[in-house]
């Protein structure tokens, strides 16, 4: 017998659980699929309301990002990615929000190319596009 596993999720601490919902749902865009946060519906989810949050599930695609309250976490390179449609967009964006760009665009115009952002704890994520 074979087993066919398939990934289901990326587990991510962050330091400041408001701080992580205004970057993957505000920033980011990813929808919250659960959390354990019982008084309010996930389309209501805001950094606003966190008073009881420990942990969110976003859809992030074919994966789901759970992100933990965890106060005492240490800055990591998470080697998470996220693709988007426009590269170049995606940089003008990301720096007009104020997020840190660790890394600028690297790659050959035309192809796959890269760059690497924080979130508010400080830990590294790669955005892939044209």
């Amino acid at each position: 017998m074979q087993l066919k596993a398939q990934l289901s999720h990326f587990y991510h601490p962050v330091h400041d659980i408001k701080e992580g919902i205004k970057f993957f749902k505000d920033i980011l865009g990813l929808k919250v699929n659960f959390s354990n946060l019982t008084t309010t519906t996930q389309e209501e989810i805001s950094s606003d309301d966190v008073s009881n949050l420990q942990w969110v599930e976003f859809d992030a695609g074919h994966v789901i990002l759970l992100v933990q309250n965890v106060p005492s976490i240490v800055p990591y390179d998470t080697g998470i990615g996220f693709t988007v449609d426009n590269i170049d967009e995606a940089f003008i964006y990301f720096k007009n929000n104020d997020i840190d760009i660790s890394r600028p665009i690297e790659g050959i115009q035309g192809k796959i190319r890269t760059f690497e952002i924080k979130d508010p704890t400080g830990s590294t994520f790669t955005i892939f596009g044209n």
